[in-house]
């Protein structure tokens, strides 16, 4: 099944047999250090190191979360950080959260900035028994110390996942997921917390068969909205579903998109003004994109199904405009297209238009003509329209290695560069594999992206700000 590029699709099981072997550990201090900003955990035997998830932080810096997984004696837990505008250096040294609720760790799925602190709000997975549980944390802006976390165990005590996190003009926290019930199938939920992390409500969205809330978005009005999968089995049935309470945890209104024959489910919602956009997939022979836009009432603008086989849907935003820009990836289908690639679609806001405005595939094209795979993971859009990806592409045709990118594009869907040596890429010493996975947008001159490049003693987390070493529209 299509799932989007983040941690929300690593399934139950997998973070369960990762949290439970979390053991803690002590992080040795950073030393401040312009671009890019890589991150090491002490123990030389880790695997893997990344940064996954960017936000905005106060005076044009940026937060970076991720994870580490260690391979003896197998762990992974949450580090985040702080970096400057301008420079990269180190606002504070990066924090390794091994003490989730209950004494275990925690795995970040998604993250957001608290507008009026400007502290980091995170949403995930913790683990107190068997099975993970739902995870929100609220870091300080100054320093990053925690100020509060809380867990969040269905009454079934199974798996529960806090997979989206938004916050309101208040400081309320609200976190989307998933809660398993003591049958087979799941219910989708909303947790709401106070600014100071107490308990106000939750709302359970329950079919008879698999529901889950994946994304969500809250308005001026502290309205929530979230989109997710609504009766779902497998590939063959189900709905994406969108959804609106109230700030006292009330449905407002629930709209679901079907398929004959498909299983549909949303991945991302986003809230402009009065508009609601969500985007998703519809599963089936071959997975396409579903986009939608709703208005704040609740009426159906307009659904718009991409032709584009896909095999994962990345990432989504709305331009100033209202335009929906959509990326992901997709699977080779010689002749045609020969390699895996990613993919960008830019749809129109009008509710007369039917395919996208215009669509482009990526891939790595070597100097040889030969060409790579590639593939797309973030999407971020700035003032003017212009539209930027990152992403990694291989630069050796057995993928023996893999460069992370950055790509642009201009509104009317021009490619801003003539090949890929005007791109901006990172490529670690060892030539090995690198990648980004998050891109944020802080203004036009900031461009921050994160991911990992490889070291000699495992992966390393990486974050960088492309325009300063280079990158320029």
């Amino acid at each position: 099944m299509t799932r989007r590029s983040t941690l929300s699709a690593v399934p139950l099981v997998l973070v369960v047999s990762i949290l439970l072997l979390l053991a803690l550990a002590p992080l040795a201090t950073a030393t401040p250090a312009p671009w890019p900003q890589t991150w090491a955990s002490p123990f030389v035997t880790d695997a893997a190191k990344e940064f996954r998830f960017l936000t905005a932080g106060p005076a044009g810096s940026a937060y970076a979360v991720g994870s580490y997984v260690r391979s003896a004696p197998g762990m992974s837990t949450m580090v985040l950080t702080r970096l400057a505008a301008g420079d990269g250096t180190l606002r504070w040294p990066a924090t390794v959260v091994t003490q989730g609720p209950g004494g275990t760790g925690a795995v970040p799925l998604d993250v957001a900035t608290q507008r009026t602190s400007q502290d980091l709000i995170v949403a995930g997975v913790s683990h107190q028994s068997v099975d993970p549980d739902a995870y929100v944390g609220r870091f300080a802006a100054a320093d990053g110390h925690l100020i509060w976390q809380r867990s969040w165990n269905g009454a079934a005590r199974e798996g529960d996942q806090a997979a989206g996190v938004a916050v309101d003009a208040n400081g309320n926290v609200y976190a989307v997921g998933s809660s398993d019930t003591a049958g087979a199938w799941g219910n989708g939920m909303v947790l709401k917390y106070d600014k100071t992390g107490a308990f106000k409500w939750k709302y359970v969205l329950a079919s008879t068969r698999d529901d889950g809330l994946w994304d969500c978005a809250v308005d001026s009005a502290g309205n929530l909205y979230a989109t997710g999968e609504y009766n779902s089995n497998s590939d063959t049935a189900g709905s994406l579903v969108t959804i609106k309470v109230s700030p006292a945890g009330r449905l407002l209104w629930r709209s679901t998109i079907t398929a004959p024959g498909a299983s549909c489910c949303g991945w991302f919602l986003r809230v402009r003004g009065t508009s609601v956009y969500v985007g998703g997939t519809r599963e089936g022979d071959a997975a396409r994109t579903i986009v939608a836009r709703y208005t704040s009432s609740g009426t159906l603008k307009w659904k718009r199904t991409s032709s584009r086989a896909i095999t994962n849907f990345a990432g989504m935003t709305v331009d100033g405009k209202g335009r929906l820009v959509t990326v992901g990836d997709f699977q080779a289908a010689p002749p045609a297209l020969p390699v895996d690639g990613g993919w960008v679609e830019v749809w129109s806001p009008a509710t007369t238009a039917s395919g996208p405005l215009w669509e482009t595939t990526f891939t790595y094209i070597a100097a040889t003509a030969e060409v790579h795979d590639a593939s797309l993971s973030a999407v971020a859009v700035d003032s003017t329209g212009r539209i930027y990806c990152a992403g990694s592409w291989d630069t050796m045709p057995d993928g023996g290695g893999t460069d992370a990118v950055v790509v642009s594009y201009a509104p009317s869907g021009a490619s801003s560069w003539s090949g890929p040596d005007r791109s901006w890429t990172h490529d670690d010493p060892l030539r090995a594999a690198d990648s980004y996975f998050g891109l944020l947008r802080v203004s036009d001159a900031e461009i921050y992206a994160c991911g990992y490049e490889s070291g000699a003693t495992g992966w390393r987390g990486l974050v960088e700000h492309p325009r300063t070493v280079g990158f320029a529209p």
